[in-house]
């Protein structure tokens, strides 16, 4: 059995806001679809970086805007995602980390 793996990469390319970030990535994987993975990884904090604002008032909850928009770009493919979600994140939601 074989595994299509997809990674995305923002390549460098940061933008001052969360959304700005969402829609760039958002865009990247639509490329990354093209192949037909099974899997998509993408960019540790993509929608953070570079946004100069405590990593409270960005959070998001894991129902939010930026999975929505990535489930929804994944599931016509049945696409599984794997990125990573930061501590504070977890820990502002009350997400158990262990």
């Amino acid at each position: 059995m074989k595994v299509r793996v997809a990674s995305v990469c923002q390549g460098g390319k940061i933008h001052d806001s969360v959304n700005e970030n969402r829609e760039y990535v958002a865009k990247l994987l639509e490329l990354a679809l093209f192949n037909k993975p099974d899997i998509v990884c993408l960019p540790e904090a993509f929608t953070t970086v570079n946004v100069n604002r405590p990593i409270e008032e960005v959070a998001e909850e894991l129902s939010g805007p930026t999975i929505e928009i990535i489930g929804k770009k994944l599931e016509p493919q049945n696409a599984m995602l794997f990125a990573q979600y930061l501590q504070g994140v977890m820990e502002k939601y009350g997400i158990p980390l262990s």
